[in-house]
């Protein structure tokens, strides 16, 4: 029973923390993390990721946008509204892509990423800092573009 119990309390603890890793506070912090974690250099697609994943960075809104773009690419076999990296606003990035932040406050972070202007608004939920929307300099917000029929 005791061995039981510990696996348990391992595994508890163990999941936990996982869940918590991604739970920052502040704006800054949570661009941080992204793009260490989805480097825009890389061909890791953040927008084509896990449920589990989308939640620790995004608000649930703009994860089931997301998650409904993904249906729509599987569905079509291809792209549906998507055609960009979300994370550079292009397509192709050169290696050495220069990321700045040039403000960040409560609810906000603006980048430059390359030559682009990313404006992300953030919001609390469930006491951790999550991506509400993304405005990009031409072609306007992510939840307008996921949105699209």
């Amino acid at each position: 029973m005791k061995k039981y119990l510990g696996l348990f309390l391992l595994l508890s603890s163990t999941h936990a923390s996982a869940q918590t890793m991604y739970c920052v506070q502040t704006s800054r912090d949570l661009i941080s993390e992204l793009y260490r974690d989805y480097p825009v250099q890389s061909t890791k697609d953040l927008a084509g990721a896990s449920r589990q994943v989308l939640r620790q960075y995004f608000d649930s809104h703009l994860v089931q946008l997301l998650l409904r773009e993904q249906k729509c690419a599987a569905k079509v076999h291809g792209q549906c509204n998507l055609d960009f990296n979300i994370l550079s606003n292009s397509q192709d990035v050169a290696d050495d892509v220069a990321i700045r932040v040039l403000a960040a406050n409560e609810h906000q972070a603006k980048l430059k990423v390359g030559e682009q202007i990313l404006n992300f608004k953030m919001r609390m939920e469930n006491n951790c800092m999550r991506i509400q929307d993304i405005e990009y300099q031409e072609i306007g917000r992510l939840k307008q573009i996921l949105s699209r029929k």
